[in-house]
């Protein structure tokens, strides 16, 4: 029996932990729950051109992942909207836009679901 997937999920634990800490360094001074908020917002969340570039090509080659259920893909997208929606007011999609790329991700099986859906978006 091997101990080495239960090393590699110790140390995964221990950096996860390492991270909690080093956050809460940051943000220890801060008074209240709207200044941590803000000093939050202020280090990791970067509303820099270059930012939204990269969210944006993330989102628009977003591929459905085969070995996770359609749970964990849907719930993978969402976050991925969510980021872009956090960068700037103008940078939220439309809900059709939503649509389109989520039926882009879809993999090659759902091929007859997708041409089903297109067709009737066409007669509505």
């Amino acid at each position: 029996m091997s101990l080495q997937p239960l090393k590699t999920e110790l140390e995964k634990k221990k950096q996860a932990v390492n991270l909690l800490v080093a956050v809460l360094r940051e943000v220890n001074e801060e008074k209240t729950a709207s200044d941590v908020w803000k000093k939050l917002e202020s280090l990791y969340l970067t509303k820099s051109l270059t930012n939204k570039i990269y969210l944006k090509e993330r989102l628009f080659g977003f591929k459905m992942d085969p070995s996770k259920n359609l749970g964990q893909n849907l719930d993978e997208f969402k976050k991925m909207t969510i980021e872009l929606a956090n960068v700037g007011t103008y940078e939220k999609l439309s809900d059709k836009n939503d649509v389109i790329i989520l039926l882009n991700s879809l993999p090659e099986s759902f091929k007859n679901v997708k041409a089903a859906i297109q067709v009737w978006q066409n007669f509505s």
